[in-house]
């Protein structure tokens, strides 16, 4: 199964989402008041399609990516080569999810795993240490000792 992804789509059904290898994918870029559609940018070389809002193609063997390209043809800001004007009361701004609360603790969870191994390494360090000093307080003592 291999994932389409679609971007700059207003369709209300993109056709993004999983398909299995040899199935026929619809793609929909919808309509923008004020703009023209140009065609679609594909991300792999062995999907084309034709410079219609719908398109259909057969799902390859990989993931596609596919980009909706549009050209301002009113005055409502923007500039005339593709690019985006600001988002207007009528186009809803896109905005980017949160991070879930599960991502957020996994997060939190491997902090306190980094610093308990610090920690512990810290620890482990002081001992080694230890030891060694003890050691040699030990030899300089037999030593001082076997010469009295």
């Amino acid at each position: 199964m291999c994932t389409v992804t679609v971007y700059e789509s207003y369709a209300s059904s993109s056709g993004a989402g999983n398909y299995l290898t040899g199935s026929s994918v619809t793609v929909n870029a919808g309509s923008r008041e004020g703009y023209t559609f140009l065609g679609w940018i594909v991300s792999e070389d062995d999907v084309s399609l034709s410079n219609s809002t719908t398109a259909t193609f057969t799902m390859p063997a990989n993931n596609i990516v596919l980009t909706a390209t549009w050209t301002l043809t009113s005055s409502n800001g923007g500039d005339s080569n593709g690019s985006s004007p600001s988002p207007s009361a009528s186009e809803p701004e896109p905005s980017i999810p949160a991070p879930s609360s599960s991502y957020t603790s996994d997060i939190q969870t491997n902090y306190v795993w980094a610093i308990s191994g610090i920690m512990l390494l810290l620890v482990v360090l002081v001992i080694v240490v230890l030891v060694i000093v003890v050691i040699v307080a030990i030899v300089l003592l037999s030593r001082k000792g076997s010469k009295t």
